[in-house]
């Protein structure tokens, strides 16, 4: 996805906030169902990563893998359909109690921001690649927002940017941080398959720097 930014000089911070929302949005598209954007996804993903974490690239990138080649892997994980090796892809598998109402959570944030998941596809809120997208659109608008105020556009709040950063800072550590390495760790563990291996360390280092780089100081 581009951001459409107006001609000002672009800070660090801005370039950081556009690599974010990237980041985030490949990673979303990597744990969801296999298909051609995976696929074309890939060279860009593993080329943001050789850039934050090179150690995990021992190699050159790796081999470009087909929706079709990663499909049985996923169902298999992510469908339950070997509950040897069953993968649990929603957040409020992950922990105890109420599940309804950390669902209602996840629902009630996307709402506040005018998201919702997509009709027809009888989806779940909390699933990893919904809440993954999600913080993608967070990042995505703080940055219009910040080129908004840089290049005099009319906003409704002049703060807009910070609260986005809030935003992104309270989703992290009430939800994504807080059951997606347990996740990752999950995938790592029953998978064989090179690219989700990766796609999973990736996104556990990914999603925990990112909260603490979102608490320090703006």
């Amino acid at each position: 996805m581009s951001i459409p930014l107006r001609k000002v000089e672009l800070t660090q911070e801005d370039e950081a906030n556009v690599a974010r929302s990237r980041m985030y949005a490949l990673l979303g598209l990597g744990f969801s169902y296999p298909g051609e954007g995976l696929e074309e996804s890939q060279n860009e993903l593993w080329g943001l990563t050789r850039a934050l974490y090179p150690e995990l690239l021992k190699t050159d990138e790796p081999a470009s893998v087909t929706a079709k080649a990663l499909e049985p892997e996923y169902i298999v994980m992510f469908d339950g359909v070997d509950r040897r090796r069953h993968v649990k892809p929603y957040e409020a598998l992950w922990y105890e109690g109420d599940r309804g109402k950390r669902q209602w959570e996840v629902k009630q944030f996307y709402r506040f921001f005018g998201l919702s998941l997509e009709s027809g596809k009888n989806e779940m809120p909390d699933k990893v690649a919904a809440e993954l997208e999600f913080m993608h659109v967070l990042a995505y608008r703080s940055v219009l927002a910040k080129n908004a105020a840089q290049g005099g556009g009319m906003t409704q709040d002049p703060n807009e940017y910070q609260h986005y950063r809030a935003a992104q800072r309270d989703f992290l550590g009430r939800h994504l941080a807080k059951w997606l390495p347990q996740f990752c760790e999950r995938v790592v563990e029953v998978t064989e398959q090179p690219y989700y291996t990766l796609l999973a360390k990736v996104a556990s280092r990914f999603v925990q720097d990112d909260l603490e780089w979102l608490s320090a100081d703006p």
